[in-house]
Parts: structure tokens; sequence; C-alpha cells
């Protein structure tokens, strides 16, 4: 039994845990918030679900606590440690998310009380405690980081058999949970380098000092700084956690994103691990304008995708990602004033719920940017407010800096005396580093164009629901099934912008390209608020456009691109009408403008319009139903009368193809066995 102890006390590493605790924050918040969207997204609208997101607010629970002993947060730490291993196999929209909330909600316990404990001891103590967090998170978001990289931008550590790794990281998690118990005695263990000696002869606990002795944080000081913290989090889990995000938010290059990203992120954390006394080379100053300037690159960066920024746009993305350092060194330098200020359990409590609730209005902020047509009354606000909604989100992450005190931007120890330690995280950091860029690179989309001459082509027009089936589970894998089964030549996507928190962060179209070796246009960038429509072939595609559509609801668009087989070029053209009929039909004189006098012409869409309405008969003054082309009865040879919408109770026929009156069609279908969204697609066959 002493050896047992012996060997999980030398084993222990807080930086280590600490890592992997973040990386499940990161994991349990995108699928909280990806569940809840996709629970509202099959009501088109706000419902009791978005109470779920109240899990958000656990750290009032500390409001009732005068100290907080260890092994009440290794019983928190186990419990976000269940939910996220449990929660990827619930395919039960609301379970699922309540599950996750729980895990989030653990950790909005875990971390407020970490801050809190251990305060007592002395200064090197705490500076490394802080070092150990900002180590820490840094670890978990460069860990996120490769896991998208390897599975095509979504957490492979949440799929299939790869969830495997999830569980070596959860057992290694509760491994050092049980260091932790046996090492900290009294108190947390705040540092890799506090011998067993200075632990055994801690007597107090750290809540009693700090209730009794140590009241030197006013409540607005632990406020601002916990604030900043909450808000860091948040810009990590918004933007950088995933760089798919940043990537289709402003048409980047995903590999240079990827590349640039880790390249900065880890040498931080290297830097933090050898010499974190460059940290405390920085004078005040520099710390505001580098702040000052990530702000102003961050904000405009999302303001100017319009095609003529592109070169500024470019220029401020990378200037930008080069800047984004700052993000954990604030954060490492929020946590150590805050760790000075020696706040009671019950300050930083009230603080970090306060700080959550803004969370939650920032959550809420971000999904209206692109559902605000079905938000009453605050709805509209929104729209087009994405960049003023990752402003403000910047702005109060790096605000509360100014609250730091000069001498605490100085840190003087190192980060451990133990070289073995500092050696093998640095390894840890290097593996990550090369893992990320060679998984990036390997999982490019390589499209392979068919050999031969083709006798016929497929078409296909697919709403995948924002990558959610009829049920509201994430179903990257179902849509890519059905559409390897269909084997198109040409696919429209409708509803296929999953860049978004609300859709878990992940790039579906990334995904199919990828899976399916196909080329790919994405569409109407993340910031317009629109749903999204993606183009993908498997011929190079041509002079790709996307053009806005009018809309007094919800922003709508239309993807025109050049798609040549042999020696004919086809002009195909992919669309999502909006809801209101007035905007329907705004949007259907568009269409009739970009396809009158084309020749070879496909349009691929979902349009919210059935048969003989006043915007469907326009569309037909230019173009021919594909479906009534086949089946001039309206019912085909299997007795199906093509409606489309709901494949549980289809009610009417809105996912539609058109074509131009020189093309030959051979078959149209709706693919009724396809289920992976809450659409079915359609498909054309041309001679």
């Amino acid at each position: 039994m002493i050896a047992l102890k012996s060997s999980f006390k030398k084993n222990y590493s807080e930086v280590i845990l600490l890592s992997i605790i973040f990386l499940f924050f990161f994991e349990l918040i995108t699928d909280l918030v990806g569940s809840i969207f996709a629970l509202n997204l099959l009501t088109v609208s706000l419902n009791a679900y978005v109470l779920i997101i109240l899990f958000l607010l656990t750290p009032i629970v500390l409001l009732f606590f005068k100290n907080f002993s260890n092994l009440i947060w290794v019983v928190f730490a186990e419990l976000m440690i269940i939910c996220r291993l449990i929660e990827v196999f619930i395919n039960i929209a609301a379970l699922k998310a309540i599950i996750a909330g729980i895990g989030v909600g653990s950790f909005l316990i875990l971390l407020p009380s970490y801050l809190v404990k251990g305060n007592n001891s002395e200064e090197n103590k705490l500076e490394r405690k802080a070092l150990n967090l900002g180590i820490g998170s840094a670890i978990g978001l460069i860990l996120s980081i490769l896991f998208r990289a390897i599975g095509s931008t979504l957490d492979i550590t949440t799929y299939r058999w790869f969830q495997i790794f999830g569980w070596i990281f959860g057992i290694i998690a509760t491994f050092m949970l049980i260091g932790f118990l046996f090492t900290a005695k009294s108190e947390l263990v705040v540092s890799d380098a506090v011998s067993e000696e200075s632990n055994l002869n801690e007597s107090k606990s750290t809540n009693e000092v700090i209730e009794t002795k140590n009241k030197n944080g006013g409540f607005g000081k632990i406020l601002g700084l916990s604030f900043g913290i909450i808000c860091i989090l948040v810009l990590l889990y918004f933007t950088f956690s995933s760089p798919s995000i940043i990537s289709r938010s402003v048409e980047g290059n995903y590999i240079a994103i990827v590349t640039l990203l880790i390249i900065m992120f880890s040498t931080f954390t290297i830097l933090a691990i050898v010499k974190p006394q460059l940290i405390g080379s920085l004078k005040p100053w520099i710390l505001w304008l580098w702040n000052g300037l990530f702000v102003i690159t961050y904000t405009i960066m999302f303001v100017v995708y319009q095609p003529q920024f592109t070169v500024i746009k470019q220029m401020l993305l990378y200037v930008m990602i080069i800047l984004s350092p700052i993000i954990l060194i604030d954060f490492t330098l929020l946590t150590r004033e805050l760790i000075k200020s020696k706040p009671t359990i019950r300050k930083i409590g009230g603080s970090f719920s306060i700080g959550v609730f803004f969370f939650i209005i920032t959550i809420f902020s971000y999904i209206f940017t692109i559902a605000y047509d079905y938000i009453p009354i605050v709805g509209p606000f929104f729209r087009d407010k994405h960049w003023f909604v990752m402003m403000i989100v910047a702005l109060a992450a790096v605000l509360p800096v100014l609250i730091v005190k000069k001498e605490s931007i100085s840190f003087t120890v190192s980060f451990s005396p133990s070289k073995i330690r500092k050696k093998i995280l640095v390894s840890i950091v290097s593996i990550i580093f090369i893992g990320t860029i060679v998984s990036t690179i390997a999982t490019l989309p390589f499209p392979q164009e068919p050999q031969g001459i083709p006798t016929s082509l497929k078409v296909v027009t697919f709403n995948i629901q924002q990558g959610f089936d009829i049920y509201g589970t994430l179903n990257f894998d179902g849509i890519l099934a059905d559409l390897r089964g269909i084997d198109a030549d040409i696919i429209g996507l409708q509803e296929s912008d999953t860049c978004r928190i609300s859709s878990g962060n992940g790039d579906i179209v990334r995904f199919l390209a990828n899976k399916l070796h196909l080329y790919s246009y994405f569409g109407p960038k993340t910031v317009t608020g629109t749903f999204g429509i993606a183009l993908l072939s498997k011929y190079p595609i041509e002079n790709a456009v996307t053009h806005y559509m009018f809309s007094d609801g919800e922003q709508t668009a239309t993807i025109e691109a050049q798609i040549t087989i042999e020696t004919i070029t086809y002009n195909v053209f992919v669309t999502h009408f909006g809801e209101d009929e007035n905007d329907k039909l705004k949007q259907a004189e568009k269409i009739v403008e970009l396809t009158t006098d084309k020749n070879n012409t496909i349009l691929l869409g979902d349009f919210n319009f059935i048969p003989w309405t006043e915007q469907y008969n326009l569309t037909t003054t230019v173009l021919y139903d594909a479906w009534f082309a086949v089946w001039p009865t309206g019912i085909d040879d299997q007795g199906y009368n093509g409606y489309t919408n709901n494949w549980q109770n289809p009610t009417n026929r809105i996912d539609l193809i058109f074509v131009s009156s020189d093309i030959a069609l051979i078959d149209c279908r709706v693919v009724r066995d396809a289920h992976s969204s809450d659409h079915m697609p359609v498909t054309a066959i041309i001679s």
C-alpha cells in the first residue's frame, strides 16, 4: 500500500491533470451548446430545452461553502470526467445536453475552487500555480486542435472507435486525481515541484486561512479578474479550439491557419515551461499594446469579409494569429493576480456566477446572428452583427488585464526545478505540434476525377439540417453514408454551415470533401449569418461565386459555378430560399436574372416553395422542374409523389432540381431511404 501510494505521488503531474480537464471542458461545452441548438432547431423556435444552459450557473453552489475540501474537489473532477466519457455515446439530444451540462457545470466549480485553494502558500508556489493553469489551458487547447485536425475538423476522440482515446485520457486524469489526494493532504498541491515534506507539514486548510486572515481582494477586483478568465475561455471556445471556424469565417487557407496557430500556441507553451521569466520581461505598455492590436485585428477580420477586401482580410488574419498567444499570457496573468488577491470561496463563487451569466448571453448572441429571423423582438438587432458579438467577447477578455498590477507581471520562478518533468512536457507539446501538422496535410481533400468518358451525369440536392438528423443528433457519418450511396457527380448542399458553436464547430463540407475525394466550394461565409450552402463535385469547380439575395427575413444566397465535363460546360447553381413569401418572390426574381440566357443550367436547392405557387411559376419561366419533366403526372413509377421535407411524415415537395431546356433528363428520384437529415435528397440523372 505504501509503495502504491508512493507511485501515485511520484507520477502525479498537476499540469497533465489540468490539461485534460481543459480539453474535456472544450469538448463538453461544444456538445452542450450543439445539443441545445439542435433541440430548438427541430421546432424552429426557442423552447424549454434552452433552460439546460443554466447548468453553466453552477458556481452559485460555492456561495454555500466556507471551505472546499480536496475530496469534494476530486468528486467534482471525477464527475466531469465521467460525463465527458458517457455523453459521446448518447444519441438522445436532450439527455446528451443534460449530461454535457453537468460536466460543464462541474468544471465551473472546479476552476474557481482551484484558484482559492493553497493561497496561504509562499509566493513561488502561487506563481507556479498560475503557470500550471496557463500551461494546462494551452495544452488542452492544442490537443483540441490536434484531434480536430485528425478528424477532418470533427473531434476524433468523440468519433467511432477513436472514442477509446477519450477513455485513455479519462483514466490518466483519474490516476492523477488519486495522486492528488495522496499528495495534497490538507491543501491542493499547486506545483509539480512541491516536495512531499512541505505537504505533510501543512496543517491548516486553505479556506480557513483565507476566511480568517487574508481578505485582500475587494469584490469588484475579484469580479473583474474572474470576468476576464471566463471571457478568455469563451474566446478560445468560440474561435481557436477549432481552426475551421477561422478558415470558413474569413475564407482563409486552412493549412496555413492551422499551421500558424499550432506554431504560436506551442511556442507559448514551451516557453512557459522552459523560460516563464520571459512573461515577466513584458512591460505593461507592451502588454496593453499587444492586447489592443489583437482586439483590433480580430474584430476587423470579421468585418471585411466582402471580396473587395481580400488582401486586407488575409493580412489581418495572419497578424491576428501571430498576436493570439496574448490570450494565454492574459489568462496566466489574470489567474496569478486573482490568486494573489486571496478571495474567499464565496467571493469567487459569486464573481464566477456573474461571469458565467455573461457567457450565457454571448452564446445566445452568437446564435442570434444566425437565427435572428426566428427570435421575436431582440432577434433583428443581431442581423449582420457577428463581428459585434466577437468584438465584445474579445474586449471583455482583454480589458481585465488593466487590473493586473505591475509586480504581478514579473514571474521570478521556474515552472519546475525538475528537468525531467520539463523535458517530458516539452516532448508532449512537440509531439502534438508534429501530429497536428501531419494530420492537417494528410486529411486534405484529394479530389479524384473519374477516368473515361461519362455517359450520364448524376446530380443531387440535399438539405442536411446543420449536420443534425431528425432527432437532433449530430450525424456527419450518416450524411456521409447517404451521399456515398447516392454517388452523385455534383452535390448541392443546403444548411451546411456547421463551422459554428451551434453545430459543434466542425466543418461538414471539408469533412465530406475529404472522405468522398471531391472538389468543393463553401459558399457564403459564416459571418454573413446564412444557414450555409455548398457545392461539391467530382470535377473541378470553376469561377465559383456567391450571390447574396434580397431578404427582410433570414439571409439567403446562391452559388454560381461552372463545371466542365469533357466538352460540355454546365452552369451550376445551388440555393436556399427563405421563409417569407415576399422574400421568396424577390429571390425567385434573382434566380431568373442569374439563369436567363445560360445554357446547360442546373439549379439545385431547398426553395421553401411548392409547385404552382407564384415563386415556382416565375422560376419555371426559364427552367424546367426535373421531377415533372421525368414524371409528368407528378407520381413516379413506384407510386411516390416526390415529397421531400420530412422523411417520417412527408408533406410537400420543396427540395427541387431545375434544368434548362437543352438538358436531357433520364431519371429523377427522391432517395426515400436516406434518413441522415430531416429532408430527403433528390437526384436527377442527365444524359
